[in-house]
């Protein structure tokens, strides 16, 4: 409906996500590593970096921006 051409997604999409639905569409898929993000104060004792962006937004708020990186 939105006429996209790439689909962002983390790296653990692999294991599950079928790649030819999006082909199919002409949709490219991009698989974002999410090691080496700025951690943020989340709930609990170790930061993970393999939480979905609503963690993010979550925790951090209106300064959530300020810890994404630059996806190209």
């Amino acid at each position: 409906q939105l006429n996209a051409d790439e689909y962002h997604t983390g790296s653990a999409a692999k294991n599950y996500l079928d790649e030819t639905v999006f082909a199919a569409k002409g949709i490219k898929v991009n698989y974002v590593d999410n090691s080496g993000y700025k951690e943020y104060l989340q709930l609990g004792d170790d930061f993970n970096h393999n939480v979905t962006i609503l963690d993010l937004i979550y925790n951090a708020g209106t300064e959530a921006s300020d810890y994404l990186k630059n996806i190209k």
